[in-house]
């Protein structure tokens, strides 16, 4: 039976907002190593498109596209020496730091929480999770405003330098030295820097998307999707009331994302419907966007 027009582009609306979660890996290769480098105050990852030899990302990056950072794992070994005691740890993130290793700048934020690191446990992967960390991927290896540095630290708030009583040993490629999108890092009393040349062993989760809800926001959830008389209704829950609320669409999923003119709303309550008047004759990619 044919299918018509209209219900294929619900169809395709619907579709189109499953996938946007979708999850990408973004990890060194040689996971299997025993290799260490100790005294590190943290990692360094550039989320380049570009996949160069020790590190990939799965499915791809693309240039241009803004995706969030849910997730890092670091495999360290706190059996080692060089880790003194048991710790609460967070991870800071920033997007600059000096040359030295140890002055940092422009603070991004940190893990929801600590993990627990505990002297004598050996080689363990721990996982920190992260809220409205986000990262553009650009096509540049080894610089430009795609790299963060996770930093080890005892608080979630920002720090002007690294803090050498949160080194912690982190496993570390035992061949692949060759890579720019990864390092470890160590602060000036400890030799000092990124060092290119010490791949840490990590894999971080990203979700197409990014672009948090801002702080004092909710995240809305679109709950449905209707196509009738030329227009998009976008029905969406969790929103903040009193925010600016805002339809933004893309025809690819892993294209730029931008907001439909006249679908801003202001809410009242915490579900509302938004518009898009003039969708494109094709599939389309929606998602809210809230804002104070």
């Amino acid at each position: 039976m044919k299918i018509p027009r209209k219900i294929k582009m619900v169809a395709g609306f619907m579709f189109a907002t499953t996938l946007v979660a979708q999850a990408i890996t973004l990890e060194s290769n040689d996971q299997v190593t025993t290799s260490v480098y100790g005294a590190t105050q943290g990692i360094a990852i550039d989320f380049d498109s570009t996949d160069t030899s020790g590190s990939k990302a799965t499915p791809a990056l693309t240039n241009g596209v803004t995706y969030s950072v849910d997730s890092l794992q670091v495999r360290v070994n706190t059996s080692n020496a060089e880790f003194t005691n048991t710790k609460d740890v967070y991870l800071a993130v920033y997007t600059g730091i000096a040359a030295d290793g140890e002055a940092l700048t422009n603070f991004v934020g940190a893990s929801d929480s600590t993990v627990t690191l505990t002297k004598g446990s050996g080689i363990t992967n721990a996982v920190w999770t992260f809220s409205n960390i986000n990262v553009t991927s650009e096509t540049n290896p080894g610089s430009g405003g795609d790299q963060l540095y996770f930093i080890f630290q005892s608080n979630n708030v920002a720090q002007a330098t690294t803090d050498t009583s949160y080194d912690i040993p982190v496993m570390r490629q035992s061949a692949t030295y060759v890579n720019v999108l990864s390092a470890v890092v160590r602060g000036k009393e400890s030799h000092g820097g990124v060092q290119l040349k010490r791949n840490p062993n990590y894999i971080a989760t990203l979700t197409v998307g990014g672009g948090g809800p801002g702080p004092g926001l909710t995240t809305p959830v679109i709950t449905s999707i209707d196509f009738s008389g030329g227009t998009v209704s976008v029905t969406a829950t969790n929103l903040s009331i009193g925010s600016s609320c805002v339809l933004i669409r893309s025809d690819d999923l892993t294209g730029t994302f931008t907001p439909v003119d006249g679908s801003e709303i202001t809410p009242t309550n915490q579900v509302g419907v938004l518009q898009d008047t003039n969708p494109p004759p094709a599939n389309a990619f929606y998602k809210v966007e809230s804002t104070k």
